[in-house]
C-alpha cells in the first residue's frame, strides 16, 4: 500500500480512480505551496513574528499562524 496525499491507496488494484486522486492531490500541493513565499522582514499584526512571507499572489501572509494582511483574516488553506 501506499500513501498519495490524504488517501490510502492499494497498489495491487491501481485504476482510473487512484489517478485522478492523484491529480487533484497535486493541484492542492500546487495551490499550498503557491501560498508560500519569501519572508518579508515584517512582523505579523496577530501574533507579532517575524514571519510573514509574500506569496505568488502578491499577498502577505504569516507562516506561523496562517494570517492573510490584505484580506484581514486567517488563510484556512494554508493549514496542513
Amino acid at each position: 500500500m501506499a500513501i498519495f496525499g490524504r488517501k490510502l491507496i492499494n497498489s495491487r488494484k491501481g485504476g482510473m480512480m487512484d489517478f485522478m486522486h492523484h491529480d487533484q492531490d497535486n493541484k492542492e500541493r500546487k495551490s499550498l505551496r503557491d501560498k508560500f513565499g519569501d519572508y518579508t522582514g515584517d512582523s505579523c499584526p496577530i501574533c507579532d513574528r517575524y514571519r510573514v512571507m509574500l506569496s505568488k499572489d502578491k499577498k502577505r501572509r504569516c507562516e506561523k499562524c496562517w494570517w492573510c494582511i490584505e484580506d484581514a483574516k486567517h488563510d484556512n488553506e494554508m493549514f496542513y
